[in-house]
């Protein structure tokens, strides 16, 4: 497939700012993340500097190995076909047989895919796949590449640019966004809350002080990070009830989409925080986007 002309257009789409919640002593804003090109959201941030980076290389085959079902490799998949490498995917799953959106496009936009049965399988491919293309690359894992910090920069600069806020709110999976904002910010005195997604709060700190050695960041900046557990349903992927009616509801009254993995529970944590703590000033939350398998919540 030939790379499709003027695709920076995609990576840098304007997306807006807009007011959540108002209350008596703070303000809640959004950056709406989830506008982005597919609502890949901010993957395709990350992606915009590991295109340049591997067009410097003249990298013509990648290897991606995740979940076929994840906001991770649909998008790395489906962007790195249309910018026109060949693109070889191991899929881990436990279900080869379950669809989902993310998933189609996982398969559509693979040259190549093979399903791994273990770590150890995978990493017999990774090797097969290095023998075979001396001159491929295998993307890391989640996507957690030193290349990816310029293009989620220009999301910091952009918040920073038409506001300014006391507080940032976002979600933290592998910590690889809220890394780049830590570093970013790191000469300001904005407050940065995560909220642990996937892991507990420690585990969540060694993860990130092993990306940031990856990243080639300080360490210093690590320690400036406030981390909250989920206000429901901690365990990662879990939902409830009261969840979903907020997540519903919110659709309803705002025509914000949410979805229960990651920025519906964020967000309502974030909403139960600022409730509770009364908080002055001002604050945003990033919708990192990445709604594709959860459009029942919103059609």
């Amino acid at each position: 497939m030939m790379p499709i002309k003027n695709f920076n257009n995609l990576y840098f789409t304007e997306t807006p700012i807009e007011i959540f919640q108002s209350y008596s002593n703070f303000n809640l804003f959004i950056k709406r993340e989830d506008k982005s090109f597919a609502g890949f959201g901010v993957k395709l941030k990350k992606m915009y500097g590991l295109v340049q980076f591997l067009n410097r290389g003249q990298v013509k085959d990648v290897l991606l190995y995740g979940n076929p079902h994840s906001n991770f490799l649909a998008t790395f998949v489906t962007i790195l076909n249309l910018e026109g490498f060949t693109v070889h995917t191991i899929f881990y799953t436990n279900d080869q047989k379950l669809i989902t959106a993310n998933s189609i496009l996982s398969k559509r936009f693979s040259n190549t895919v093979i399903y791994a049965k273990s770590k150890a399988n995978r990493e017999f491919y990774i090797n097969e796949f290095k023998k075979g293309f001396p001159n491929g690359f295998v993307i890391p894992e989640f996507g957690i590449h030193e290349s990816g910090l310029k293009g989620l920069y220009t999301i910091w600069k952009d918040i920073e640019n038409k506001y300014n806020f006391d507080y940032l709110f976002l979600d933290i999976g592998t910590g690889y966004t809220a890394l780049s904002a830590l570093e970013y910010f790191k000469d300001k005195s904005l407050q940065i809350i995560g909220v642990a997604i996937g892991n507990k709060e420690d585990k969540i700190e060694d993860d990130m002080a092993a990306n940031v050695e990856k990243l080639g960041l300080d360490k210093k900046i690590v320690s400036r990070l406030k981390i909250l557990p989920p206000f429901t349903s901690p365990s990662f992927a879990s939902k409830n009830k009261m969840l979903e009616d907020w997540i519903y509801t919110v659709w309803k009254e705002k025509q914000i989409p949410l979805e229960p993995v990651y920025s519906g529970k964020t967000l309502l944590t974030v909403v139960e925080f600022i409730r509770k703590q009364k908080i002055n000033g001002s604050g945003i939350y990033l919708h990192q986007g990445g709604l594709l398998n959860h459009l029942k919540y919103f059609s």
